[in-house]
């Protein structure tokens, strides 16, 4: 599918989108959503084990990235939530001129919204792995490296980065300890003492527990001391607050590459975020 066409759909979809989210839920525009946070308290290491998984009312206590404004809290894409609650963090955690590497950001929103405050490094082979690009938008204003996490490339310097992150890429790896050990050293090769690694991953969840799961996140859990505690799958299935991808996303975006699955058979799909320090 060419450029041309591509842009074409993504102003029907928003067009459409907008309709949809005014007529539905008005209330739930990320403009007016995000406005009202100003006296919750911010994201800290201290309370960022609420932010385990994906919840509905995290959205109010997130900043907007601009891109976002005119969108719809709960009928957007499950991206959405992960860009709002990583690009949250790093502005009310890091201060101007922090270096960050995002893992696999592609055409990432918060390189584009916060490189001119930040030292931005972006990671990716550029392979379109994951339905991820081929080509970049912008390249300017921040560094890529065309590579993987996980090959230890000595174009991305030991002991450099404040923070390293990733949004909905590990649960892309191939389920292979090996693969996930190298992952997790070349991460806190890459950490100075004391930095932070921030990772939204995709979950899908069923009926009775996770569907399809890549086994990632029980291996990190296994082998890296976490901010954020491991919750019980019974926990989440019980969790009235619990925010997943709506139905009317994934019938008008993911169901073709889902493969015609049903909302149900294919799994709700989620947003577990993990968080750990790097020790100083």
């Amino acid at each position: 599918m060419n450029k041309t066409i591509k842009a074409a759909l993504r102003r029907i979809h928003n067009w459409v989108d907008a309709a949809v989210g005014a007529l539905l839920q008005p209330s739930s525009r990320l403009d007016l959503l995000t406005a009202r946070n100003s006296t919750l308290s911010p994201l800290t290491l201290q309370n960022f084990t609420e932010f385990s998984v994906s919840r509905r009312s995290h959205f109010k206590r997130f900043l907007c990235l601009p891109v976002y404004q005119k969108k719809f809290a709960y009928l957007s894409d499950l991206k959405v939530y992960q860009d709002l609650l990583v690009y949250t963090f790093i502005i009310q955690n890091l201060p101007p001129g922090a270096r960050l590497l995002e893992i696999g950001g592609g055409n990432s929103r918060i390189i584009a919204a916060l490189k001119s405050r930040y030292e931005f490094w972006n990671l990716d082979k550029l392979e379109g792995k994951g339905y991820g690009p081929t080509t970049l938008e912008d390249t300017q204003g921040y560094r890529l490296v065309r590579d993987y996490i996980g090959v230890f490339n000595s174009g991305l310097p030991n002991g450099y980065f404040d923070c390293v992150y990733s949004i909905s890429t590990l649960e892309h790896l191939l389920p292979q300890e090996v693969a996930y050990a190298n992952v997790l050293k070349d991460i806190n090769r890459l950490l100075k003492p004391g930095g932070w690694s921030i990772h939204c991953i995709d979950q899908l969840l069923g009926e009775t527990g996770f569907l399809r799961s890549n086994g990632i996140i029980d291996y990190f859990y296994a082998h890296q001391g976490l901010v954020t505690p491991l919750i019980p799958v019974r926990d989440i299935l019980n969790d009235r607050d619990l925010y997943t991808l709506s139905a009317y996303q994934y019938y008008t975006r993911w169901l073709f590459a889902a493969r015609n699955l049903s909302y149900k058979r294919f799994g709700h799909p989620l947003s577990y975020n993990l968080l750990w320090v790097k020790p100083a």
